[in-house]
């Protein structure tokens, strides 16, 4: 349970990242940093 939250939790927040950052290539590598440590979140 808590890894499913914490993977939406850092989800949102690579989302969030890519809309606050808008077209900058480095506020888009960052959101996609954050997306794959929340996809190492699922390992068991």
């Amino acid at each position: 349970m808590k890894r499913t939250i914490a993977f939406t939790l850092t989800t949102w927040l690579a989302a969030a990242i890519l809309l606050l950052g808008g077209d900058s290539p480095a506020y888009v590598v960052l959101s996609g940093v954050v997306a794959f440590g929340g996809f190492d979140l699922l390992r068991p």
